[in-house]
């Protein structure tokens, strides 16, 4: 079974700054490719809604969303060119104050940037490595 478990990720945000994690399958990719754009407001009815979950989360918000074959993107009249980081310096990160199971919002520099490495992984998958350091540039 070729592509098994091929999807898109995505975060998405709210005018009050709320994100949340959705996710859309391969099926319908190219059709949320065309309208889900970064930086573009869009409404979105009709998507599936599960609970979030799992050891690494993209948010902190209980939910989930998965667009489906029902689901309508229409513009939005909606405007606002804030991109909704929640930046964390460094210090932050390494006082080990922070949820380890949140993804988190950094910008720093690449530094001592690596090979690109194909590495094993479980079941026997390959998958591409790349270690670099990052440093803090806030």
């Amino acid at each position: 079974m070729k592509d098994v478990g091929e999807s898109l990720e995505l975060i998405l945000c709210d005018e009050n700054g709320t994100k949340i994690h959705a996710s859309c399958n391969k099926t319908y990719i190219s059709e949320v490719g065309k309208h889900v754009r970064v930086g573009v407001w869009r409404n979105i009815d009709r998507l599936g809604v599960s609970g979030a979950g799992g050891r690494l989360r993209s948010t902190d918000h209980k939910y989930r969303l998965a667009f489906n074959g029902n689901t309508k993107i229409t513009e939005s009249a909606y405007r606002d060119d804030s991109m909704f980081l929640n930046l964390v310096d460094f210090k932050s990160i390494e006082s080990g104050l922070l949820n380890p199971n949140f993804i988190i919002d950094v910008i720093g520099q690449v530094q001592d940037l690596g090979d690109l490495e194909t590495i094993g992984c479980n079941g026997g998958k390959q998958r591409q490595k790349l270690e670099f350091t990052l440093v803090d540039i806030w």
